[in-house]
Order: C-alpha cells, then structure tokens, then sequence
C-alpha cells in the first residue's frame, strides 16, 4: 500500500518505502522461522517417540523456551494443530494483501476475506487447536464476531454496486459494525476475568 500511494520522489517517501519494504521482508523472514521451528519440532518428537530419549525433546523446549507461547500453547498433536498461529498470522497477511492489491474492486475483497473467515473459523471448530477449553471458546466468539462484520462489509459492497438509494440499510449495517466491534472490545477483559477466577480456583 506504501508502494503504491508513494508517487513523489521526495526524501522522506523513498525513507517510508525503504522502511515499509524492511518490514515486508522481516515479517516474511520471521513468518518462515516460525515454520521452520514447527516443522523442526514434529521432526524430534517423532525421533523421541521412537526412541525414547525424551530429554531431548525438554533440552529442545528450554533452549527455544523464548518462543514457547508460538508452539507450546497449542495442543501437541500435529503441524496442524501447533500452526494455529501460523495459519492465524498468514490469515492477516492474506486480508493486507487483499486489501491492497484488489483496492479498486470492493467486492472481491470482500468475498475473499469472508472465504478467509469461513476457512480458520472452519480450522478452529474441526481441528481445536488450543489446550485450554476457555480460549477456545474465546477464539470461537471472536471469529464470530470478525465474520459478522465482514458479512456487513459484504452486504455493503453488494448494495454499493446497486443504482438503488439503500442509504437507511447501510447506516444500519454501520451501527451493526460499530456494535459489534464495541463487544469484542470487551471480550478479552471478560475472559481475562474468567482465567483468573479460574487461576484462584
């Protein structure tokens, strides 16, 4: 999007570009560490399993325990079941890229990035990545809710191809965003709450 919006050649907007690119191939860089750590954590558990030599799979944990929330978090079954925030971060990734290179054409982002929340809410409900009952369930309301609202977006987009005034649905439709936006704003207090409860418990 820096890219594109970028169309003097000015000190500061070749700075900006420079920098939006540095963190493109960073996040890029990362995103496959990320994969590599996984892909390299499935590969000593299976070894282990065979041969029973389980301290190297604590030796593993320790060394890399700065990262543990990336992978230990999830349930230790599968790559597809640790990925959860793999498959979560590539998600946001695929909704930037949508936004910025389908720019003119709203209703192809918007399809799209309904098929992406039907595909990790449809990831969460089969495989249940996460250990803990209660950020499953946490998971689940927020998907919930960022599918209701991109539902709007598309209900939007639909009316906004129409020569119809439908002015009144739309504005509707905005306070229905706005709501729910407002209560996932609260939500990870809510559940925060719960953990501690249940924590104290």
């Amino acid at each position: 999007l820096e890219l594109r919006a970028s169309t003097k050649k000015t000190s500061l907007s070749v700075f900006s570009c420079c920098m939006a690119v540095f963190i493109t191939v960073l996040a890029v860089t990362v995103f496959g560490l990320h994969i590599r750590l996984l892909l390299k954590y499935q590969k000593l558990k299976k070894e282990v399993e065979k041969s029973g030599e389980f301290e190297k799979l604590r030796d593993f944990n320790f060394k890399y325990r700065g990262l543990s929330t990336i992978y230990l978090e999830f349930r230790d079954i599968s790559f597809a079941h640790q990925g959860f925030m793999l498959f979560f971060i590539a998600r946001s990734i695929l909704v930037g890229l949508v936004l910025t290179i389908l720019f003119n054409y709203p209703m192809a982002q918007a399809i799209i990035i309904n098929v992406l929340s039907v595909t990790i809410l449809g990831y969460i409900c089969f495989a249940r990545p996460f250990k803990e009952f209660i950020d499953f369930i946490m998971q689940i309301i927020f998907e919930v809710c960022i599918f209701a609202v991109n539902i709007a977006i598309l209900l939007i987009a639909v009316v906004d191809t129409q020569e119809i005034d439908y002015t009144p649905w739309v504005e509707q439709l905005g306070n229905l965003i706005i709501m729910i936006n407002t209560i996932a704003s609260f939500l990870p207090s809510a559940f925060l709450a719960l953990k501690i409860v249940k924590f104290v418990k």
